[in-house]
């Protein structure tokens, strides 16, 4: 159960790292953004610490008020593996068009945005309700499918969420940045 934990825990925060940059995509007019993406990704990690824990939280809350706790672990787990299986997938992809861009070449980082991070961020939804298809056909009891529904549901909206986050922080919702990362930044 803890290597299904830190799977998971891994794949969330990616995916809210990279809500993070998605969220803040477009709001800053700066030509050079490495540090206002990266305190995107910190933006949308911090947030997803607070959807791990919730997570978290449905998950024990559930197994430990199931009348057969063996069973409903055993169930939380066989449903959990699917899911990480299926967000894996999802998550080595995103990882390798990240390597690819690392090219240093202008038409390169343009492609993948438009062919790689366009279409993957179109259908993170979709492989959201994959994740929780993939996992139903394990034959978990209602509860179990009850949180992984649950979860999926959490998941699917949060750039929304982020983008109502950021729209409200200062950083973000100048389109030239402040003053001072103007004058600061490399």
């Amino acid at each position: 159960m803890t290597a299904l934990i830190c799977v998971m825990y891994v794949l969330v925060t990616l995916d809210a790292a990279f809500s993070g940059i998605c969220a803040a995509s477009g709001r800053n007019a700066l030509i050079r953004k490495r540090g206002y993406y990266l305190r995107s990704m910190w933006h949308g990690t911090l947030w997803g610490q607070a959807a791990v824990l919730l997570g978290l939280v449905l998950v024990t809350v559930t197994v430990q008020f199931s009348p057969n706790r063996l069973q409903a672990m055993a169930e939380t787990q066989a449903a959990g593996w699917r899911m990480a299986t299926v967000y894996s997938i999802y998550a080595v992809v995103v990882m390798s068009t990240f390597l690819i861009r690392a090219w240093p070449s202008v038409d390169v980082r343009s492609i993948t945005s438009t062919v790689g991070f366009g279409p993957l961020t179109l259908i993170r939804p979709v492989v959201i309700i994959l994740g929780i298809v993939y996992a139903a056909f394990s034959r978990p009891g209602t509860s179990i499918l009850a949180v992984t529904i649950a979860l999926g549901l959490m998941m699917i909206p949060f750039r929304v969420f982020l983008n109502v986050v950021f729209a409200r922080l200062p950083v973000y919702g100048d389109p030239c940045g402040t003053s001072q990362e103007v004058t600061t930044d490399p």
